[in-house]
């Protein structure tokens, strides 16, 4: 492609050559130095040269190994250290709480789900945008017989979300619980006009129109 006449664009943008390597060439060192003592694990990509040893924010490195986690459980024991000290030091974070609550309820007792229910409370209080946060509060509260709550915390999730299936999916079948069942219908309809392929949403409709015929 012809040479560009840019500002502010990568070299690679700007040119129409290649830069070439050779065949046998070594890696430059700074290959073999990506981790750190600090991050054994990890490698801090965009590290200010001459400053790799200053430390990252815990809740960084929290969230780092969150994502890390989901693709590589072997991550486990780093997530649930970082969650520990940021736990300590940023309590109200939403994405915290919502990790709280998930590493509690693995506990499965009774005094967990109370204990995960008030961690999710509270990051919605907060104003936590976290969807599956909404979706597993209502299940908790659903369990634990406050079905009328779940179906609040659901109808917010749908009105956070207006474009995602799984929320109108759980509030239905919330409303079908509570025998609201024309509720139920109508969320499932809206949902169906969004996403008609959805095998959940069409399950329901089938039983709530079955329903309606007797």
């Amino acid at each position: 492609m012809p040479k560009q006449n840019l500002k502010l664009i990568s070299h690679a943008s700007l040119t129409n050559h290649r830069i070439i390597t050779y065949e046998g060439e070594r890696y430059p060192e700074s290959a073999f130095r990506q981790t750190t003592p600090q991050l054994p694990d990890l490698i801090h990509i965009n590290a200010i040269p001459g400053a790799e040893t200053l430390p990252i924010k815990p809740l960084v490195l929290f969230q780092a190994y969150g994502e890390l986690m989901r693709y590589h459980p072997n991550y486990g024991a780093r997530f649930r250290e970082q969650l520990d000290q940021v736990a300590r030091i940023e309590p109200d974070n939403v994405y915290v709480l919502s990790a709280l609550a998930r590493k509690i309820l693995l506990e499965g007792t009774t005094e967990a789900n109370l204990e995960a229910t008030r961690y999710l409370s509270r990051s919605i209080e907060l104003g936590s945008k976290l969807i599956p946060d909404y979706e597993l509060l209502a299940d908790l509260l659903s369990r634990s017989g406050q079905i009328a709550e779940a179906i609040k915390i659901l109808k917010r999730a749908v009105e956070l979300a207006p474009y995602s299936g799984q929320p109108y999916d759980a509030l239905a079948h919330a409303y079908f619980c509570a025998h609201q069942y024309s509720a139920s219908l109508r969320v499932v309809r809206k949902g169906l006009e969004l996403f008609p392929g959805d095998p959940s949403l069409r399950s329901l409709q089938r039983r709530l129109e079955q329903l309606g015929s007797h």
